[in-house]
C-alpha cells in the first residue's frame, strides 16, 4: 500500500541548506517514483511531500530523537550519517503509517471524488453550510462523513468557546477529553484559518509527536489564527450562515449534520 508521508524537522531550512537536497534523494532512494517537494512551514520546518496517491499519512518530528542541538550537528558534520538515518527512517516508517489506517472504521478514500462536497450543520442557534476541501483532507472528510452519516453528533455540545477566536465541539462526553474511539492521520496543508475555517483539533506536541488528529472533535475559528496555520488538519470552510457561528457559545448543541450527495450521485 502505498503511504503520504511529510517530514517536520525541528529547525529553521535556512539552518539546514543545501543538506535539503539530500534528504531528498534520499527519499528518492526508497520511493523511486515520487516526487519531492520541499517548502518552508511558518519558515521553521522542512516538509517532504510526495507527490503521489494519498493511501496514508504520516508525520515524523525530530524532537522525539534528537535535541536540536545534536541533530544540527549530525546534518553539518556527517550527511551521509544524514542519509543512512534518513533512510533508516522512511523504510521502518511505512508499517506505522498504514496501520493507523487500519484501525478507522470507513474505507479509505482513492480520491476526491469520492468525497462529499458540501454539509449543513444545523444547531439550536440555526444552521449553517459548510465545503470541504476534500482533494488535501480526503481522510478527514471521509472521517466527518462516516461520523454524520451514523448520527453520532446529534445532540452532541459545543464544549469549548473562546470569544473572538474558536468554538469548537465533537465531543461525546461534553468535556474535551472524549473521540469517536480512534485518531485520525494528520493531514496538514498550506490552508490558511480564516473565519469559519473548520479544522480537528489534536493534543499538544509534546503528548502528540505523530500529531495525530482527534477522531471528532473539530473546531470553527472566528478570526484569522495564523498561529494556527500547517499544525492542523484543516478540512472544511463556512460559506453559509457565518453570523449562526459567531451566535454560538459553550453549552449549544449540534442538532443534526447533513452530508449533500456526492457529485453525479442521485
Amino acid at each position: 500500500m502505498p503511504c503520504f508521508f511529510t517530514l517536520n524537522a525541528d529547525f529553521a531550512l535556512n539552518q539546514f541548506g543545501e543538506h535539503s537536497v539530500i534528504l531528498g534523494n534520499s527519499f528518492r532512494a526508497v520511493m523511486p517514483e515520487t516526487q519531492i517537494h520541499l517548502h518552508r512551514d511558518g519558515g521553521e520546518s522542512l516538509t517532504l511531500r510526495p507527490a503521489i496517491a494519498r493511501s496514508s499519512f504520516w508525520q515524523f518530528t525530530f524532537r522525539g530523537l534528537f535535541s536540536q542541538r545534536s541533530f544540527r550537528l549530525m546534518t553539518i558534520g556527517n550527511q551521509w550519517m544524514l542519509v543512512g538515518l534518513f533512510v533508516a527512517v522512511v523504510a521502518v516508517i511505512p508499517s506505522q503509517a498504514c496501520a493507523q489506517e487500519d484501525k478507522l472504521p470507513f474505507p479509505i478514500p482513492k480520491n476526491g471524488r469520492e468525497l462529499p462536497q458540501t454539509a449543513v450543520i444545523e444547531t439550536n442557534k440555526g444552521r449553517f453550510e459548510i465545503e470541504f476541501f476534500t482533494d488535501d483532507a480526503p481522510i478527514t472528510v471521509r472521517n466527518f462523513e462516516y461520523l454524520a452519516n451514523k448520527g453520532f453528533y446529534k445532540n452532541l455540545i459545543f464544549h469549548r468557546y473562546e470569544p473572538g477566536f474558536v468554538i469548537q465541539g465533537g465531543d461525546p462526553k461534553g468535556n474535551g477529553k472524549g473521540g469517536a474511539g480512534y485518531l485520525l492521520p494528520p493531514e496538514f496543508s498550506e490552508r490558511p484559518h480564516r473565519p469559519g475555517t473548520l479544522g480537528m483539533a489534536r493534543l499538544p506536541d509534546q503528548a502528540n509527536v505523530e500529531r495525530l488528529s482527534n477522531g471528532s472533535q473539530f473546531y470553527i475559528t472566528l478570526m484569522r489564527a495564523r498561529h494556527l496555520d500547517g499544525l492542523y488538519t484543516v478540512f472544511a470552510q463556512v460559506t453559509r450562515g457565518m453570523e449562526t457561528v459567531e451566535k454560538l457559545r459553550r453549552g449549544d448543541r449540534i442538532l443534526r449534520i447533513t452530508i449533500s450527495p456526492r457529485s453525479g450521485s442521485r
